[in-house]
């Protein structure tokens, strides 16, 4: 495991050299520049919150770190602020190697193949938040987005890559508001609905399995030059923060 270097500021790129100049539409590019957006959205939006509550606007801590090897992150978190206690919003990129026996449990429907499978390089990016307001009756929201993808095994080039975009959203309340559940479910359902009529059928099933408020979204296999999709259950969750905590704020009790 590669040591992880502190940096001043974040760089244009976690990318390796040769990826950072082969051009901005290839997956990898378009996917860190996508998490490095929604990143700065949240927490902006967050922010707006923490201001409008006149707390005295506490902002997000930044911390950027790189690996010699390649890839790195931007950790951001808020704490001590009137509404939120505290918010971490993180992504990361980065490059590593799975032994063969992680390269097996990941690929199950292939396990013949898999068998034959060294080391296999891969390349991860994500997104990920935890925000914990102070109000016990306002939820906890969670969310993880990532795209994962494996180079040819070490020993068989030219294999075919693996690749896969999944994630997920769910609150965990520490009381249980039948409103604030209805609401969390209906944003996720208007956000699919209004960007691409095609998507509604990945999160119903979650719909109907939810308990106590907490309710998942997961997508799979989504082709690599379609990241598009990933770029619409990305904005669900920018859309829901901004509506649970700028437009619906009456739905939480006061202390």
């Amino acid at each position: 495991m590669e040591r992880e270097t502190p940096e001043a500021a974040p760089p244009p790129t976690f990318l390796r050299g040769e990826e950072a100049s082969s051009g901005p539409s290839s997956a990898r590019a378009r996917f860190e520049r996508l998490i490095r957006r929604v990143q700065a959205e949240v927490c902006a939006a967050l922010e707006a919150v923490e201001e409008g509550s006149g707390g005295g606007g506490v902002v997000f801590r930044e911390d950027a770190w790189t690996r010699p090897g390649g890839g790195g992150g931007i950790s951001r978190v808020l704490q001590g602020g009137r509404v939120f206690e505290k918010a971490a919003v993180n992504v990361s990129v980065v490059y590593g190697v799975m032994p063969p026996d992680a390269y097996r449990a990941a690929r199950p429907d292939a396990a013949a193949d898999a068998e034959k499978a060294g080391p296999v390089p891969f390349f991860a990016a994500g997104v990920s938040s935890v925000i914990h307001p102070n109000n016990p009756f306002a939820p906890t929201l969670h969310f993880n987005y990532r795209y994962f993808e494996t180079e040819a095994p070490q020993d068989a080039p030219g294999a075919p890559r693996q690749w896969r975009f999944g994630g997920g959203t769910d609150l965990t309340p520490s009381y249980i508001i039948e409103e604030d559940i209805k609401h969390f479910h209906s944003v996720l359902l208007y956000t699919l609905r209004f960007k691409n009529k095609h998507a509604i059928s990945l999160i119903q099933p979650s719909t109907q399995d939810s308990k106590n408020g907490a309710m998942n979204i997961s997508v799979s296999s989504i082709v690599v030059n379609a990241v598009g999709w990933a770029e619409y259950s990305l904005m669900i969750s920018v859309t829901m923060i901004k509506k649970l905590f700028l437009t619906s704020r009456q739905s939480v009790r006061p202390l």
